[in-house]
């Protein structure tokens, strides 16, 4: 491992060519970098081809701050903040030379077209979920976080930010205990944002939740899964997703699945009758999903349809394949084109003689 400096521009240019010297790669593959970082990249890797990865976009995804649960208001002032590094970003993805860029949703795709990208040098790679009988939900053997009187099993696996929209879910069941008297809402996830995760617990204590709904910060990898296997409807309320594996996975352990249309979620919950796909930050359409899903019968062959149809179309084996399959097709393009100046500078050599 070659470990980069990018606290300036000039250590960027020493460890990068450092590194570039040492390892002696054939493609440079540049992920999750800032904008000073692939712009270097840019202008030293010159005889390399080059690809650069996106989770999503900028300003998506940015965390600000302030204002939270005022959604409209949010996202105008954190936008506004972030417009300049934007716009730089823009004006790359017009002018660098990447040989692809590598995004992994089709919104994420489609942004990128807006951007200025062009569509030929994007490689659309869907990531991958489980796909054997060895994943954890079925090692999930420790106890349920969930008590054991409730019932229904509410769950949201998610960074405690306000992109993740939690504030919304907890919004749209507000009034659910008067369908589901003994419900249970857990929402699980890494405290990143310590204002907001302060935020989420006064609005609980507002919304008279405390009895229903529980936060539970940085649980371990065996209590997620438990949660997982233990739960009746999965809600993914974010407004802002690149992918979200963490619905796929929930996709392959939970019976019914609500999601808002950003990142792949819409494409996982497609045609499948026990999922629901809303508008981000449309709380009446949660409130209204989260109730008809609770009170739908559960099929086992259509959920088995289900994991069998999300195997197929999303498998780590296929995306590893299709990475590998681009770094050889750029691989023998640099190659062919290296022969070419080779030939040239021969024929010009003749020549002269």
């Amino acid at each position: 491992m070659y470990p980069l400096d990018t606290s300036t521009r000039r250590s960027i240019d020493v460890s990068l060519s450092e590194s570039i010297d040492c390892f002696k790669p054939e493609i440079v593959h540049v992920t999750g970098a800032r904008w000073p970082v692939v712009s270097r990249v840019d202008k030293l890797v010159r005889n390399l081809p080059w690809v650069l990865s996106f989770h999503n976009l900028p300003t998506f995804e940015a965390e600000f701050g302030r204002f939270y649960g005022c959604n409209r208001i949010y996202y105008y002032v954190r936008n506004a903040r972030f417009f300049p590094n934007t716009l730089l970003w823009a004006m790359g993805l017009r002018r660098w030379r990447f040989a692809r860029v590598i995004c992994h949703s089709r919104r994420v795709q489609s942004r990128l077209v807006q951007f200025g990208c062009r569509r030929e040098q994007i490689k659309l790679s869907p990531l991958g979920c489980l796909t054997n009988d060895s994943s954890p939900t079925c090692r999930a053997d420790g106890a349920s976080p969930f008590d054991a009187p409730s019932h229904p099993h509410l769950l949201t696996i998610a960074g405690i930010v306000h992109h993740k929209g939690l504030h919304d879910s907890l919004r749209a069941i507000a009034n659910l205990a008067v369908d589901f008297p003994h419900f249970r809402y857990l929402i699980i996830g890494g405290r990143r944002d310590e204002a907001y995760a302060s935020y989420l617990e006064d609005l609980v204590a507002r919304l008279g939740l405390r009895f229903h709904v529980s936060l539970i910060y940085n649980a371990s990898e065996e209590l997620k899964w438990s949660a997982l296997r233990d739960t009746d409807l999965y809600i993914q309320p974010s407004h802002e997703e690149g992918f979200c594996l963490t619905f796929l996975d929930a996709a392959m352990a939970v019976p019914r699945l609500l999601g808002t249309a950003t990142g792949e979620i819409p494409f996982i919950a497609e045609k499948d009758p026990y999922c629901g796909v809303v508008a981000p930050k449309d709380v009446p359409g949660l409130r209204t999903n989260i109730i008809r899903l609770l009170k739908a019968t559960i099929s086992v062959r259509e959920l088995e349809a289900r994991r069998l149809r999300l195997r197929e179309k999303y498998s780590w084996p296929a995306a590893l394949h299709q990475l590998y399959s681009l770094y050889e097709e750029l691989s023998r393009k640099a190659a062919d084109r290296a022969g070419n100046v080779r030939l040239m500078n021969g024929s010009r050599e003749l020549r002269l003689t």
